[in-house]
This record gives structure tokens, sequence and C-alpha cells, in this order.
């Protein structure tokens, strides 16, 4: 069983970034980890897991990876079903 005092330490430990990102969010700005664009704090999604509570990419950096994400398991599973579509088709 973990004490409550380990347990303290380590669920709040922050680092001095996390401890900046806090004060940076008072004044209404963030910088986004990707594009490394200060913008305000209405052009992030909410996060609860930050310490500051916001996510760590902006609104438009986040749509960009969630694309390339998107694409490239679209072309993965293209590929694989024309890897798979000949066997298929020489069963019938």
């Amino acid at each position: 069983m973990v004490s409550e005092s380990k347990y303290h330490y380590k669920h709040y430990r922050y680092s001095s970034a996390a401890v900046a990102a806090v004060i940076r969010k008072q004044d209404g700005v963030k910088r986004c980890g990707r594009c490394e664009q200060t913008k305000p704090l209405d052009q992030y999604h909410h996060d609860k897991s930050r310490a500051d509570g916001l996510y760590a990419y902006c609104l438009t950096c986040s749509a960009l990876l969630r694309e390339q994400r998107r694409d490239k398991r679209r072309a993965a599973d293209r590929a694989r079903y024309v890897a798979r579509k000949p066997a298929n088709s020489q069963e019938g």
C-alpha cells in the first residue's frame, strides 16, 4: 500500500514548465507546443490531466494532427485491403 505522503508527492509534483504554464494561463494566453505561437486560451481544448487544464496543442494544430493520423490510418487500411484482395478473389 502506498503511503499518503508518497501519493501526494507523486500525484501533485509539477515541473517548472508546468508551473510557468499555469502562470501564463493567468495572463489569458498560452504557447502552442507544435506551432509555438502564443494564442488566447479559447484556442485550446480542455485537458484535466495537465497542470494548466488545457491541451498542449492549439485547435488548429490538433486538427492538422487528427487529419494526418486519419490519412495514415486510411492508407494502411487500403494497403491491407489491396494485399488481401487477390487472395479473396482466387478462392471463388
